[in-house]
């Protein structure tokens, strides 16, 4: 019988794993629905919607391409940042 040994890649001592994931579930349940919201009950444009979906294919992209940590967490930082100023500026 052959043992397979996988790399510690594949288990969570891989921090990228766990930022790729956190990001995510973050922006599946708390930025997707923003734009819907806003756009039900605020009258708010379209644009929202490609602005909310470009960055959250963008976060998708850095997590399975392999980048680093740090660009990971910018590229959520901006996403958290521009989901922000929509809410100010729509509700506030």
């Amino acid at each position: 019988m052959a043992i397979i040994k996988l790399n510690a890649s594949v288990y969570w001592n891989d921090n990228r794993t766990v930022w790729y994931l956190v990001s995510l579930v973050t922006q599946g349940l708390i930025f997707l629905p923003i734009p819907a919201i806003l756009m039900s009950y605020y009258n708010a444009p379209i644009i929202l919607m490609a602005i909310t979906m470009t960055l959250f294919f963008a976060n998708v992209i850095a997590g399975l391409g392999g980048l680093s940590i740090r660009t990971m967490i910018s590229w959520f930082a901006l996403s958290i940042l521009v989901h922000i100023l929509m809410l100010a500026i729509f509700i506030g």
